[in-house]
């Protein structure tokens, strides 16, 4: 999955199926700190910990500004906290789901494929156990055999 965003007049595409996204890892830290706020100060001291950044006064760090002007908003003017936008949190949901999705068709594709070798399997011995019926017994059909099967249908009927 691509999100696109354009800060600042610039185009960033960032792809979200990366595991170690600098996108994904600050919406999610939006996420975590929706009730309180944020300040950017505060996101890249949690990025260094995280060890998502090497430090502080990185080349990163003005991207990782226009970045964050562009997934929060200034919620909370008087403390210059920010706040995830409501875009960027329902996309996270949606990677999320999308990531679920993923999950789960793969899993549905390795049931499927355990069940067609299951059945082709049952198919293989179904086969071999048709051929192999006993068969040395001979039957003789007479006239008298004969008559006694119609008999014993109509008695039945």
């Amino acid at each position: 999955m691509r999100v696109c965003c354009q800060p600042m007049g610039r185009r960033y595409i960032f792809k979200m199926d990366e595991r170690n996204s600098i996108f994904l890892k600050m919406l999610e830290f939006g996420e975590e700190k929706q009730a309180d706020g944020v300040d950017f100060n505060q996101f890249l001291l949690w990025a260094v910990d995280k060890k998502i950044i090497p430090h502080v006064n990185t080349d990163k760090t003005t991207y990782l500004r226009e970045l964050f002007q562009e997934c929060f908003s200034n919620a909370y003017t008087s403390t210059g906290r920010h706040v995830l936008k409501a875009e960027y949190y329902f996309k996270l949901i949606e990677y999320r789901e999308l990531s679920e999705a993923r999950k789960a068709s793969n899993e549905a594709r390795i049931f499927s494929i355990i069940a067609i070798i299951i059945s082709l399997i049952s198919l293989i011995i179904a086969g071999f156990g048709t051929v192999k019926l006993d068969s040395s017994t001979k039957i003789d059909l007479n006239d008298k055999t004969i008559s006694s099967i119609i008999e014993g249908l109509k008695s039945d009927l």
